[in-house]
Parts: C-alpha cells; structure tokens; sequence
C-alpha cells in the first residue's frame, strides 16, 4: 500500500541529514549516489523463495538505505566520492590502490566488498521515449592494466570483476542515469594485479538524437561516482585501519583521457 508518498519524505530526511553533516557535498546528484549506495537488498522471506529474482528485484528496486552507512565510515568501510565530468565521446581512468597489509589477511576469498554507485543529471528530450535521456555514461572497475587497453582490449579480459555497467549498443531500455554494481575483490586479484585496481568512467551521445539534439548535448556533463570499499576480515584478528591506509595511499584523481571509438551505427 505504502509507495512515493512514504519514500520520498524519508528519502529527503536522509539527503537532509548528509548534508548538514557534510556541508562541502552540494551536488545533489553526489547525495542521491550516497543514498542509493548505501541501499541493500530487501529480504523478502522464505515466501518469497520460489519467485524469480528478476521479480523481486522489480520490486524492491535499488533496495533501502541503510542509514549507518549512509552517514558514517568506520575503520574498515571507506566511502570515496569522485565528481567529475566529461565529454561524450571520452573515457576518464582513475586509479584505485588497495592496502598491501590485505595480502596478509586471514582470508581469500572475498576479502572486499565493493558497492559502487554513478549518477549524472541530463536535459531530457521532451516527447521523445526512446532518446529522453540524451546522454550515455557507465563506469567499469579494470584490472591494472594501461589506459589504452581498457578501451581497446576485449572485456574479458580488462575487466576485473565487473565490466561497463551499462551497454551503449546492446542495453535493452531507456538509457539510465543511474547504474549501482556489487562485487567482492579476492586476494588473488590483489596479488595478480599488484594491490592496483583501474576504475573507467566514458559517456556518448544516444544514437537516435537528431542533429540539432546532439550538438546541444555535445558539451561536459558532471557526474557523481561514490565507492565503498569494506574489509570482511573477522573483527578480532584486525590490526589495521582500512580507512586510513586507503585515505593515505589514494588521490583519485584521473590518470588519463582518451577518445573513445565510435562503432558503427545500424
């Protein structure tokens, strides 16, 4: 029974409580990555098992904010906020590097939780269903691996654990402005790709823009990416802080932008 009427004024408590606790962040694109990114799952019960998870994720969507998450970090969950923006046409690569103390952790497998959330505000084309947002972004976490061949290589083979989170050509829908993945990192990947993970982010224009749509959109649109990253290690045998090795060893800042190349359109 309970739909928008209830979740949009517990939503905007939420986005009004990041900001009087971080007054710096004022892109409201950057507060609803935040939201979305702390959101998990709904546990639906054991009622629910024999229905499709297709369906249950229709249901409950991007899922609730945890709101612990939301606003706090601790020791051994950290939360990054990369705002940018970009032309169509291009693809920016970060680079994210992770503790070398992890390679020494009582665990293998799974050893980080990745949440990562994009979001980008657009003009919409009015009237138009299929080209109502105009403009294409995704971003995709690569192994360590130069700039060149995340764009050129075969995905297979470039990506680390999840690829582009949406694709330009293929998707089936309306583009998104807003795409979340989950994954776990493993100490493998940590030992084959030397502590370093490469995190691309590219935008282009929609395909079925007319001429007039696309030069109005051919400019920098910003974005807002946020990263969680936390340590699932056993409490007790933790000697580290995540947060701080992370916070010490990091910029984020971009390491290189190319053009990206144009596939022929049918």
């Amino acid at each position: 029974m309970p739909g928008t009427s209830y979740a949009a004024p517990l939503a905007a408590n939420l986005a009004a409580r990041l900001m009087q606790q971080y007054p710096d962040i004022t892109n409201i694109q950057t507060i609803k990555a935040l939201i979305l990114n702390s959101s998990r799952e709904i546990r639906f019960g054991p009622d629910f098992d024999n229905v499709h998870k297709r369906i249950r994720n229709a249901v409950c969507g991007l899922g609730v904010p945890d709101e612990s998450i939301c606003l706090h970090s601790d020791n051994h969950r950290a939360t990054f906020i990369i705002e940018g923006s970009i032309r169509p046409e291009k693809m920016e690569v970060f680079e994210l590097k992770l503790p070398e103390y992890l390679l020494e952790a009582d665990r293998d497998m799974g050893l980080l939780k990745i949440h990562a959330t994009l979001c980008f505000k657009f003009n919409p084309v009015s009237e138009n269903q299929l080209a109502y947002c105009p403009v294409h972004f995704a971003f995709g976490f690569f192994k360590n691996i130069p700039v060149d061949d995340i764009q050129n290589g075969k995905l297979s083979e470039t990506k680390l654990k999840q690829g582009w989170t949406e694709d330009y050509y293929f998707a089936k829908g309306i583009l998104s402005n807003t795409q979340k993945v989950d994954f776990s990192i493993s100490k493998p990947d940590l030992v084959t790709e030397e502590n370093t993970v490469r995190i691309g982010v590219h935008s282009k224009l929609h395909k079925y823009l007319d001429g007039g749509r696309k030069t109005e959109n051919t400019r920098e649109h910003s974005y807002s990416l946020v990263i969680s990253i936390e340590e699932t290690t056993r409490e007790e045998v933790r000697i580290n802080n995540l947060y701080d090795e992370l916070v010490a060893i990091n910029e984020l800042e971009a390491i290189g932008e190319i053009e990206i190349e144009l596939e022929a359109e049918t």
